[in-house]
């Protein structure tokens, strides 16, 4: 499971920092999310729960056309949640957002390892879930490790919407075995987060 775990963190490392990475060297599994513990983040028009025992960093950036906040919310496994708000609010290709997240995770994994771990990425699936206050398309793909003679299959499933003012995105990467256990941290996120006073559900 060790070695499961810190693969899996170098999924989550185009998304995230170098910490995941160093998270996972100290954990046989993933840990439960602390949703009975919640606590609340906000930047730029963007707030959110998280769990308990979760942590958050936040980036700003963008050019004089488009600033992007990014909120990057990860557990001290490999579990990852990035939350990123467009404003003003643009139009996204989210087929095309998830294949550039997908490619640049193929291309992080190979540099680290300087060629000893391989990553390949699956087909796009849709699905509909409450997000922003309606009904919205997701999209999920899986991309597979492969180092040290074992496969760890990752989940990286990206909603979208669009306020009035504000596009926001979020992004969750979870190795597929422990997606079960995070999954109660990730609907937390997914359900509290608000952009420009709208929620997440209606």
């Amino acid at each position: 499971m060790r070695t499961q775990a810190l693969v899996a963190a170098l999924v989550a490392l185009p998304l995230s920092s170098c910490s995941a990475l160093e998270g996972a060297v100290g954990f046989l599994r993933e840990p439960t999310p602390d949703v009975a513990r919640a606590t609340q983040t906000a930047g730029g028009s963007v707030r959110v729960s998280m769990p308990g025992n979760w942590r958050v960093s936040h980036d700003t950036g963008g050019n004089e056309v488009v600033k992007i906040h990014t909120m990057t919310i990860e557990s001290s496994g490999s579990a990852l949640a990035t939350v990123q708000a467009f404003t003003p609010a643009i139009d996204l290709d989210a087929v095309q957002f998830l294949k550039d997240v997908a490619d640049g995770m193929q291309r992080a994994v190979a540099d680290m390892t300087k060629g000893m771990a391989a990553a390949d990425v699956g087909p796009m699936t849709r699905e509909r879930r409450a997000f922003l206050g309606a009904e919205r398309e997701a999209l999920r793909t899986i991309v597979t490790l492969h180092v040290l003679g074992e496969r760890v299959p990752t989940a990286v499933t990206l909603y979208t919407a669009r306020t009035p003012t504000t596009t926001v995105t979020l992004t969750t990467t979870i190795a597929v075995e422990d997606e079960a256990r995070v999954v109660p941290g990730f609907e937390l996120i997914a359900r509290s987060l608000a952009v420009d006073g709208v929620p997440s559900r209606p």
